[in-house]
């Protein structure tokens, strides 16, 4: 059994709102790195230390920057890790593989425009993705 050592992290930009994705390899995140959106919002940093992956993600809810540790078996294995904010647990952040990340993406972007027709909000999203 082969086991990738690349997974994915879709994080909710804190300035602009919309999901950014972002391939992770392993074996080139010993060094730590910044990521930030298009729109020139802070998104996160990550690195590996000791075996865990060290996330440091921005929060689209409370503003602060939040650090988590995963141990890297978790972080390859497991096809979805939902990861919320530490303050209120709305989630702000998914890490596993693609297709998984593709789908909890598209059930909250359905869900957003659901929410919104039933405040009388005529609106269809288009991509929310970046």
């Amino acid at each position: 059994m082969f086991i990738s050592p690349k997974f994915v992290i879709a994080v909710k930009c804190s300035s602009c709102g919309k999901f950014k994705k972002i391939d992770i390899d392993l074996f080139k995140a010993k060094e730590a790195k910044g990521l930030k959106c298009e729109c020139g919002g802070s998104l996160l940093s990550y690195k590996i230390v000791n075996k865990e992956v060290v996330l440091d993600i921005k929060c689209v809810f409370c503003d602060r920057i939040h650090r988590y540790k995963f141990k890297l078996k978790d972080i390859i294995e497991k096809p979805l890790k939902i990861i919320n904010c530490s303050f209120n647990g709305f989630e702000i952040a998914f890490a596993g593989k693609d297709d998984a990340i593709n789908a909890i993406i598209d059930r909250y972007e359905n869900d957003f425009d659901e929410l919104l027709k039933l405040l009388g909000f005529n609106y269809q999203s288009s991509v929310r993705r970046v």
